[in-house]
């Protein structure tokens, strides 16, 4: 239901607001914290995402970003229930409530909503997805990149704090204030557990996949005699399979590249894709470094192979000469099947010592080459691959339409916010059961994707 009265507004993402709502500017709302950490008040050192929010540093869950520095009296101090920004990320939604004491780098702005304010309604307004493309443009040195479902990721972005606090933005009284942030608490509580429930159901599937290639491959759901064997992955083999080498199943093929071609990339999860565009992986202009890669051959990751970079191609074109292209008398569906079901399995660590974290080190074929590898007969091996394949597909059809809906909860979860935060739909007269905001609403499973790799 709408409000019964709205007035035009001067403001480039917002036309109109309810007649009983002002429009004011940013600093008329907020003082920004600028109380140095000096002299050393807290050794916390807080981190902001848009997924996770406000983190202590010592508990941040995302990967990258710069490391404290070592000098903490160059941090300012944020207190709990200041809405802390990143000025360099803001308009990817890099805005949360502080619950710790705690300093933080210059590129945070820390914000102190006045007495006639309701921060929790000021948080919910800074992650409007309108309010976030309303700020697109005003960075110094931006650099843009939008997803198919809409989010914006920034690199090296800067809204300065005179700019940030210049801009306008809608304020309900403040009793309405309240009864939005309540009632957006209870709706995206509500839709979080949705989209929980499907990354569960995800997670699920994903690992009754890992053990269908444990059970298929290693022969366990077969009733036939084992043999015993001293590889500490497998109870046992089937009497007619053999444990061989590598190198004597696979043909290693490196064939010099044209400049011309397109660079195929071998994905974590198992397959190929040209990188156009994608901008994905460290490339170089001199094509010395690549090697020709045909449709239909084996490509093994030589440091990223614990992660289940193994695949067949399904393009030509050139890769990196870390990758390994290699070719098969065997089935070659059964060879990737096998080697990813190693990785699931953690089995690379122990064969090779890594050169940087969470990493393994297989760039040489003599290492690769000579890790064991389970090989039954051919008639076997097509019959693996036949049952693991249609496992698979049918598994997958699951987790696309469970990943179809996660992207509609997204942007409903989206829309919901825009709509009340501007007025769009009224709430005043909800009656919302009592329900406590839940803190974790920035929910993402993608941790998980090391281990299963599917």
């Amino acid at each position: 239901m709408r409000y019964r009265e709205y007035k035009k507004v001067d403001i480039p993402w917002l036309d109109e607001v309810p007649s009983h709502w002002k429009i004011q500017r940013i600093a008329s709302v907020f003082d920004i914290r600028k109380e140095k950490n000096d002299p050393i008040k807290t050794g916390e050192v807080l981190s902001l995402s848009a997924k996770y929010g406000v983190t202590p540093y010592s508990e941040k869950k995302e990967k990258g970003g710069n490391k404290p520095k070592s000098d903490l009296t160059k941090y300012n101090l944020c207190y709990q229930g200041d809405i802390l920004v990143n000025c360099m990320n803001v308009v990817a939604g890099a805005v949360g409530i502080s619950n710790y004491f705690g300093a933080v780098s210059p590129v945070y702005y820390p914000l102190v909503t006045n007495k006639y304010n309701n921060k929790y309604y000021m948080e919910y307004l800074f992650r409007n997805y309108d309010f976030q493309r309303g700020m697109v443009g005003l960075g110094k040195g931006i650099m843009m990149n939008e997803s198919e479902s809409g989010n914006l990721t920034t690199v090296r972005m800067r809204i300065s704090w005179d700019t940030l606090k210049t801009l306008k933005i809608p304020i309900p009284p403040k009793e309405d204030q309240e009864q939005i942030a309540k009632f957006l608490d209870w709706k995206i509580n509500y839709i979080d557990r949705l989209i929980e429930n499907e990354n569960k159901k995800i997670k699920i599937i994903k690992k009754s996949i890992k053990s269908a290639h444990k059970d298929l491959i290693l022969g366990k759901l077969k009733n036939k005699s084992m043999n015993f064997t001293d590889k500490k992955f497998v109870d046992g083999i089937p009497s007619n399979w053999k444990v061989v080498k590598l190198k004597k199943v696979l043909n290693k093929i490196e064939i010099d590249a044209n400049k011309d071609d397109e660079i195929v990339i071998c994905s974590n999860h198992g397959y190929s894709f040209y990188r156009g565009e994608k901008k994905i992986g460290l490339s170089s202009e001199d094509n010395r470094y690549y090697q020709k890669v045909e449709k239909d051959q084996i490509m093994i990751h030589g440091m990223d192979t614990w992660h289940g970079a193994i695949c067949i191609s399904n393009h030509n074109g050139k890769c990196t000469r870390v990758v390994h292209v290699c070719e098969s008398k065997q089935n070659n569906e059964y060879i990737v099947y096998y080697l990813r079901l190693l990785a699931f399995m953690g089995m690379y660590k122990p064969y090779s010592n890594g050169v940087r974290q969470n990493t393994s080190d297989f760039r040489s074929w003599n290492v690769l080459g000579n890790i064991d590898i389970l090989l039954p007969p051919k008639t076997e091996q097509d019959s693996i691959v036949e049952k693991l394949s249609e496992y698979i597909r049918i598994n997958k059809q699951t987790i696309k339409i469970s990943e179809e809906r996660l992207k509609l909860l997204e942007l409903v979860k989206k829309s919901i916010i825009s709509d009340v935060v501007t007025g769009k739909i009224d709430v005043s007269n909800i009656e919302i059961p009592k329900c406590k905001k839940d803190e974790n609403i920035y929910i993402n499973y993608d941790e998980e994707e090391i281990e299963e790799g599917v």
